[in-house]
């Protein structure tokens, strides 16, 4: 019998626009990155409490506020990024080219953030997640490949919008996308 994943895994569907986020890190060291923390920040901090994981980090896969809270043009989402790392003892791991826009979008300083470029990576226990650079959404757009042992996993968020809108990124867009074949 093979020993149980290192790999704590945890979707969430949030918010009035059907967006999801996710919950990525270390059944052994009890730790966690929260993928794209918009509109309740509350909630996600109960949430990651309940399985017993300590948030230590944030991704962000681009600046616009329903993955990042934050304001844009008139448009508020509630929650986000500044909120989350008020409320945990977390850095945020974002883009390069979404680093200025971060900023600008939701109030955080650049000591709140941890630049990033595709091929970087992030050890959490003995999952590793792969930051890929993905443009196309927003110039610095990114998804994150997260690896233990011989079971890797892609996330995307809206990278996967090729053939239609950014909502269509279904499971098997970002599996073909995470094999350099996107869907027509």
């Amino acid at each position: 019998m093979s020993e149980p994943s290192d790999l704590y895994f945890r979707q969430v569907p949030i918010g009035p626009m059907a967006n999801f986020i996710y919950f990525i890190g270390s059944r052994s060291t009890r730790t966690c990155v929260v993928v794209d923390p918009a509109w309740d920040t509350d909630a996600l901090v109960r949430l990651a409490e309940a399985d017993d994981m300590k948030i230590v980090g944030a991704l962000v896969t681009h600046y616009h506020p329903d993955h990042c809270g934050g304001g844009m043009m008139g448009f508020r989402v509630p929650g986000g990024v500044a909120e989350l790392i008020g409320r945990v003892d977390a850095r945020i791991h974002v883009h390069k080219l979404e680093a200025d826009g971060l900023k600008q979008v939701t109030g955080v300083s650049e000591g709140d953030l941890v630049r990033r470029e595709g091929g970087d990576r992030l050890a959490l226990g003995d999952v590793e997640i792969t930051f890929i650079h993905t443009p196309g959404h927003t110039p610095g757009v990114s998804a994150s490949s997260s690896a233990i042992a011989s079971s890797p996993a892609t996330l995307c968020s809206s990278t996967a919008a090729a053939a239609s809108t950014s909502r269509a990124a279904t499971r098997s867009r970002c599996t073909r996308a995470s094999r350099g074949r996107w869907p027509r």
